[in-house]
């Protein structure tokens, strides 16, 4: 019997998951956009309550999602009586660091960084001994290893919370369980989502019924520790690196 080509699903949620959805269907790939994670975006006297304990000199300014990269902008721009000067931005990932460079800030990002811990080894191989004041702005659920690597190393974090992240279950669970599905995952907590509402994604993904495609190394790690395999992880966690990986692995894909 002839298998079909699986149904992506992307679970990236708001603007930017319906625009990588969109752009698939685009190059004629079966996709769904159903978002695993709510994000939410705390007030700004929440976040200005924060930033009034910050030091008066800062050195660089952490961002590890779009999220926050996206918050750090709009804070940026919106407030006349911004106090620490132009920010250095230190991203992991193009698509974190573009989101300052486009209204010209200073964004940079390192080829070989995939995750928090090559960072810190980035900043602090760079650092020339000196000891610098850094802000870490960050989601609730942020792991802390880089502000841990950071301050083990002599440095100062601040760390400024401004999102937090919520699980949204699946719709009809049971249904999804007879599909052929590539889901696109981009979280931790995505991942942790996914499995409330199928348990049995790994017998499913050890079955060929489902397959899953990782955004990034931390995913990656949360899959693996739910012993659920990859078919692939994109080399730069861009849109444009994922859109590659999924066209190549279904290309490869045979109908049996």
């Amino acid at each position: 019997m002839s298998k079909q080509k699986p149904i992506a699903v992307i679970t990236q949620s708001g603007e930017r998951g319906e625009a990588l959805t969109a752009r698939l269907r685009d190059l004629h790939i079966a996709s769904l956009h159903i978002p695993l994670i709510e994000t939410v975006v705390y007030s700004a006297d929440r976040i200005l309550a924060q930033m009034a304990n910050l030091p008066e000199s800062v050195d660089g300014w952490l961002l590890t999602s779009a999220t926050a990269s996206r918050v750090f902008r709009s804070f940026y721009l919106s407030h006349p009586d911004w106090k620490w000067g132009k920010p250095i931005c230190y991203c992991i990932g193009e698509t974190t660091a573009s989101e300052l460079r486009a209204v010209g800030l200073d964004a940079r990002c390192y080829e070989d960084v995939r995750n928090a811990e090559g960072l810190a080894d980035q900043l602090i191989r760079g650092d020339g001994r000196k000891t610098r004041q850094y802000v870490f702005f960050r989601g609730a659920k942020a792991r802390g290893v880089l502000p841990l690597r950071l301050r083990r190393a002599g440095h100062g974090v601040s760390e400024v919370v401004v999102y937090e992240t919520a699980g949204r279950s699946l719709n009809d669970a049971e249904s999804w369980r007879n599909r052929e599905i590539l889901w696109v995952l981009f979280s931790p907590s995505g991942v942790q989502s996914l499995m409330a509402s199928l348990p049995d994604l790994r017998l499913l993904v050890e079955g060929r019924k489902h397959y899953v495609v990782a955004f990034g190394r931390t995913t990656e790690k949360a899959l693996a520790a739910s012993g659920v395999d990859v078919i692939s992880v994109p080399n730069e966690t861009t849109h444009e690196a994922l859109i590659a990986a999924i066209r190549s692995w279904l290309e490869q894909f045979r109908e049996e």
